[in-house]
């Protein structure tokens, strides 16, 4: 999975889509020096049947299979993004 900053697109086993098809505003971004992306799309495209979020501890849980795993921070390397998906 590729993900950019400031770009609503996502490739995914060399298949390019958008991260939102309804709305191109959901876009990975920087704030504060830290990249923030959508953790539920990141998660469900993992196959995560479940994802909560916990805003007072700043937590987000993802449930894959049987296994419970807390995400606290999620980083993306590079802004950009693949040639004709924007």
């Amino acid at each position: 999975m590729a993900l950019w900053t400031g770009n609503p697109a996502v490739l995914i086993n060399s298949v390019h889509m958008r991260i939102n098809a309804k709305n191109s505003k959901v876009v990975p971004f920087v704030e504060r020096g830290k990249a923030c992306l959508p953790v539920n799309f990141v998660a469900r495209s993992l196959g995560a049947p479940t994802v909560s979020c916990d805003a007072v501890m700043t937590v987000v849980t993802i449930t894959l299979e049987e296994r419970i795993e807390d995400v606290r921070y999620v980083l993306v390397a590079s802004s950009g993004g693949p040639e004709g998906i924007s």
